[in-house]
């Protein structure tokens, strides 16, 4: 009880984190949950609760939660885990992540009684992936090495905001616009994607911001230009990019951010012709005339602070150019 009184007294915690070894057992903590949930979670309730065990099976017995029922953030990382359940005692849980496990077995099932749950991270194709139909209160969901045939288990998730897919071979895109209200949507590290399969999220009501990574399929943008009310655009290794075309006419496009991306026609004039910019990221990769033409027309814009490089490699080309 005094080291619970001792840890109350620190500022700044975001999560508790534990690691068991081979010498010692899960049930040696059993009192340690009881006294963390009853005097420490129902003062500090933002505080998460991490457990891992990389790939010794140490935590495959999450019958722990149990004497947690003041947990709000909870996050798992073991290969070996195969059973959720004692997760469904979680009736307070906001934020919840799993992460990748072995076992094909694993259901999901057991998420069908977070009815709190605001954020959820899963790797991994699991049984019972129809679960997460049943958490109405979702604000953020992250997909990673998910394939689903169809989006359609995301239809009644009616408050979701921010929408990550990474990993998996999901290409069906078709139902995005009719998913929640999203704003932010991050796709990520799918093969054999096509702008085909992408042209559905310029349908998208409620998109403001998009990040595209390591898409190597994708030519342009012209499949894009009718999201009109998209702010943010992140490009990050689109090794195929062939041109900028469509992002002119992004009306509402106020940053447009590129990392290890650059056309293979090198031609800034897309961005040239975009009014609203306010932030911009081009990597040095462009070339010296490019990235002055970008700065000269809109030495106005915000430096990010991973750009700063860049930015002062821009004030010494203006310099050598004056000389």
């Amino acid at each position: 009880m005094n080291d619970i009184n001792k840890i109350l007294l620190i500022e700044g915690i975001d999560r508790m984190q534990f690691f068991l070894s081979k010498d010692l057992s899960p049930q040696v903590f059993d009192e340690t949950w009881k006294l963390l949930n009853q005097h420490y979670y129902t003062k500090r309730p933002n505080v998460g609760l991490r457990v891992y065990g990389h790939i010794h099976g140490l935590w495959t017995n999450l019958s722990f939660l149990t004497y947690l029922s003041n947990l709000r953030r909870f996050a798992v990382s073991e290969w070996l885990l195969e059973d959720l359940s004692p997760i469904s005692c979680l009736e307070k849980l906001e934020y919840l992540v799993i992460g990748e496990t072995k076992s094909s077995r694993l259901s999901y099932s057991p998420l069908r009684s977070l009815t709190k749950l605001k954020t959820l991270y899963i790797n991994g194709t699991k049984k019972d992936m129809e679960a997460i139909s049943s958490l109405k209160q979702l604000k953020k969901l992250n997909l990673r090495s998910v394939v689903l045939d169809s989006l359609d288990i995301l239809l009644p998730l009616k408050e979701l905001e921010e929408l990550h897919i990474i990993l998996g071979g999901t290409r069906n895109f078709d139902l995005l616009p009719k998913i929640g209200k999203i704003s932010l949507l991050e796709i990520c590290w799918i093969r054999e994607l096509y702008e085909t399969n992408l042209s559905p999220i310029a349908a998208m009501p409620y998109l403001q911001e998009l990040w595209l990574r390591d898409l190597r399929h994708i030519k342009d943008f012209r499949w894009l230009k009718h999201a009109k009310k998209l702010e943010v655009l992140l490009l990050d290794s689109l090794k195929g990019l062939e041109s900028l075309d469509g992002v002119q006419d992004l009306i509402s496009l106020k940053a447009l951010r590129m990392s290890a991306t650059r056309t293979k026609d090198r031609n800034v004039e897309p961005i040239l012709q975009c009014t609203k910019l306010q932030q911009i990221g081009i990597p040095l990769m462009w070339g010296r005339e490019n990235i002055l033409r970008v700065h000269e027309k809109h030495p106005h814009l915000h430096v990010r602070e991973n750009m700063i490089k860049t930015e002062g490699a821009i004030q010494k080309l203006k310099l050598s150019r004056k000389k």
